[in-house]
């Protein structure tokens, strides 16, 4: 397999030419620890994939078909990305409160 390029996704990744010369994301590491653990929209959103890969992918890792990020109480991906430190509020929701807070 020959990378090819990354993506331009919010989580850059490499690509490869797949056996049919078409470019896909090579699925590995985190990725493919995404894939097993986080909801559908979830991963399509960050790695920016179609959600019908990733049901191509879950199938060929033998995935079950919910995550644990299909769970409501399940720690977000972008939380964990951040360290854990989500604020619950989405981010113009945090630029609108700290800029009411520093005109006081």
């Amino acid at each position: 397999m020959v990378i090819t390029g990354m993506t331009d996704a919010p989580i850059p990744w490499p690509i490869a030419k797949n056996r049919r010369g078409r470019h896909s994301l090579i699925v590995y590491k985190d990725l493919a620890k995404a894939v097993r653990r986080e909801s559908n929209q979830a991963v399509a959103h960050w790695w920016g994939v179609d959600p019908q890969t990733l049901t191509k992918w879950r199938r060929a890792l033998g995935v079950e078909r919910a995550t644990e990020g299909d769970e409501p109480s399940a720690p977000r991906l972008h939380e964990r990305a951040a360290g854990g430190r989500g604020t619950g509020q989405g981010p113009e929701q945090g630029r609108r409160s700290g800029a009411l807070s520093q005109d006081r």
